[in-house]
């Protein structure tokens, strides 16, 4: 049974992953969501800038994190 992962859902499990300090990976994400790791990239971009979050690319990892403004 395949279910319907839409923008929304992805948007609001990456969030948490982030709150939660996971650190999600834009290309591992991306698999798990079956969608472009440059489409993950454009999900931080929103929520860093739409929700206004700080968001901090660990640049080692190639991760997300909330981090302070």
């Amino acid at each position: 049974m395949h279910i319907y992962r839409g923008t929304f859902r992805r948007l609001l499990e990456l969030d948490a992953r982030i709150r939660a300090g996971s650190h999600p990976n834009c290309s591992s994400f991306a698999r798990e969501w079956e969608v472009s790791a440059k489409t993950v990239q454009r999900d931080l971009e929103f929520l860093r800038d739409r929700l206004r979050d700080a968001v901090a690319e660990h640049a080692r990892r190639m991760a997300a994190a909330y981090g302070p403004e």
